[in-house]
């Protein structure tokens, strides 16, 4: 009975500091919910191919032309920016194109092309901005964070966190019967 009480008062607890103080963002689920436009997608698909064909200024011009639209939805939209990165890399242009994957990553967090999909610089290059470049806006989520809750309510929910555990320790445990019991001897060996 002590168990339901403690269970039930931790997840009010875990229920009320997420509601209040939201710390997942789910809306990577976007992304499937968003329709495509099949004229952007050929506009895309083109884009692609001079790209591919070296007429980087063309390919420019008609991403540009698809993110200029705000009905976009945001795999088009990142979608776009890759092409805009793969070009800025082609140009020799690495700054521009990791301030371009720094969009897409802002757009979709858990971004992470593979080889498979993506030439391997591109796939390093994102993996880099990822692992040393925390994006501005990251950082300033962070210190948002940081600021918004006092240090007080941290050492108060880790407090309550270890109370509740060596409650649930206590409550659970066997209450030292098996404090000083030997272990149990191992099976004899048969014999031939």
């Amino acid at each position: 009975m002590l168990k339901k009480i403690i269970s039930i008062k931790i997840l009010v607890f875990l229920l009320f500091f997420q509601t209040t103080y939201p710390v997942l963002n789910f809306d990577h689920h976007l992304l499937a919910q968003e329709q495509k436009d099949p004229n952007r997608q050929k506009i895309l698909d083109q884009a692609q191919r001079l790209y591919y064909e070296g007429q980087f200024t063309e390919a420019v011009n008609l991403v540009r032309s698809c993110l200029t639209d705000e009905a976009i939805s945001t795999a088009e939209r990142i979608r776009a920016y890759k092409i805009l990165s793969q070009v800025a890399m082609a140009r020799d242009n690495d700054e521009q194109a990791r301030e371009i994957i720094r969009q897409i990553i802002k757009l979709d967090p858990e971004y992470r092309p593979t080889i498979d999909e993506e030439p391997p610089r591109f796939v390093k290059m994102v993996e880099e901005v990822r692992q040393g470049d925390i994006t501005p806006q990251a950082k300033s989520q962070v210190k948002e964070a940081k600021a918004g809750l006092p240090s007080w309510l941290y050492y108060t929910a880790a407090g309550a966190a270890v109370l509740t555990g060596t409650l649930i320790y206590i409550v659970n445990g066997e209450n030292g019967s098996k404090k000083n019991k030997p272990l149990d001897l191992p099976p004899d060996w048969p014999s031939r």
